[in-house]
């Protein structure tokens, strides 16, 4: 099975789950590239998001 959030990508087996980074700009081309920013500009105008410091202090408070 495979889920996408957030622009990556996770492959579920039966023993983990292996998060997949999105590819590097220079491996995209021109359509690929318009695409995932095209997607991030609708998440974005939609109130999808969260502030940088609301990420980071979940991360830490997680990695207690």
């Amino acid at each position: 099975m495979t889920l996408v959030s957030t622009g990556l990508a996770y492959t579920e087996s039966d023993y983990d789950i292996v998060a997949v980074p999105p590819p590097a700009r220079d491996e995209l081309d021109k359509a690929a590239f318009d695409s995932m920013m095209r997607r991030g500009l609708d998440e974005a105008k939609k109130g999808l998001s969260r502030p940088s410091a609301d990420v980071f202090a979940t991360l830490r408070k997680e990695l207690r």
